[in-house]
């Protein structure tokens, strides 16, 4: 059975744990005495601090691991208690939100950023990075679904309450609804050509095989705007198996074996369809391989 046999795999390696020899290379490349990755705190992609430490979730670093912490340190330190301009980027600042949410640190300036990017909350319900650069009435996925995930981890977290957040929530998810996950409203197309693919590791981009997940995660019942997406992801399967899927460009401290790609792949697709899809599921994972 495919889901048994990669879930087997992932365990064998210790993917998701503290010791993981994946996690502890990219461990062994932190500077303590700059308390970065790579030459800078968000640039370049994707070797900057701030993705390395979205790759460690990712890959399940232990939350109180030191380097990350110190990570987590910098970018308090360079983003939000600095006049960076990063500090503007409503993307940037929502991923920051997971990030520290993640690390379970301090509720009130976690709350504070929230609360700051909730007062941008667009017309159409979802929000829009660009609000800075240029007047902007309509929203982004990219940014709606970064704002959703930070929305979410920050009520996980269980700290102090944000007064209307369900109707923020609903908003944003309504927002992305209206798209059937990835498609115009106008015409019915791909709002770009890659929201169609699955990749990993996941980095700002939109995709729709993130946005399912969220929706997964929160538990969002089944309803007919995510049935094409859903059709996409079962239609991607081959030989009950996900693709490794593309890459964005970009410097990266490793590249993963094509297998491993797979394996993750397969069982986060294998997870939006079981809670959306079930019987295709069950067809899936009783694949012999």
């Amino acid at each position: 059975m495919i889901e048994s046999y990669f879930l087997r795999c992932l365990h064998k390696e210790r993917i998701y744990t503290k010791n993981s020899p994946i996690i502890q290379d990219f461990l062994n490349l932190f500077d303590e005495k700059t308390r970065m990755w790579g030459k800078g705190v968000y640039s370049s992609k994707w070797t900057s601090t701030f993705y390395t430490l979205r790759e460690l979730v990712q890959l399940g670093v232990h939350p109180n691991c030191k380097e990350f912490q110190m990570g987590l340190d910098t970018l308090v330190n360079k983003i939000w208690m600095s006049e960076s301009s990063l500090k503007t980027d409503i993307c940037i600042l929502a991923m920051l939100v997971s990030l520290f949410a993640y690390a379970k640190r301090d509720g009130l300036m976690i709350h504070d950023i929230l609360l700051h990017i909730l007062n941008l909350q667009q017309p159409d319900g979802g929000w829009n990075c660009a609000y800075n650069r240029h007047k902007t009435v309509v929203s982004s996925i990219n940014t709606t679904l970064a704002v959703l995930e930070a929305l979410r981890d920050y009520q996980a977290l269980g700290v102090i309450p944000i007064d209307d957040i369900d109707s923020y929530i609903k908003q944003g998810q309504d927002y992305l609804l209206r798209k059937k996950i990835y498609q115009r409203e106008t015409t019915g197309k791909p709002i770009k050509s890659y929201v169609t693919k699955i990749h990993f590791p996941i980095r700002w981009q939109y995709d729709l095989y993130r946005a399912l997940e969220y929706f997964k995660s929160v538990e969002y019942p089944y309803t007919e705007a995510m049935e094409d997406a859903l059709q996409l992801v079962q239609g991607s399967f081959k030989n009950g198996l996900m693709p490794k899927g593309p890459q964005f460009s970009g410097d990266v401290h490793f590249t993963y074996e094509l297998e491993f790609y797979k394996k993750i792949n397969t069982i986060r697709a294998l997870s939006i369809l079981k809670q959306y899809k079930y019987q295709v599921y069950e067809d899936l994972i009783n694949i012999e391989i």
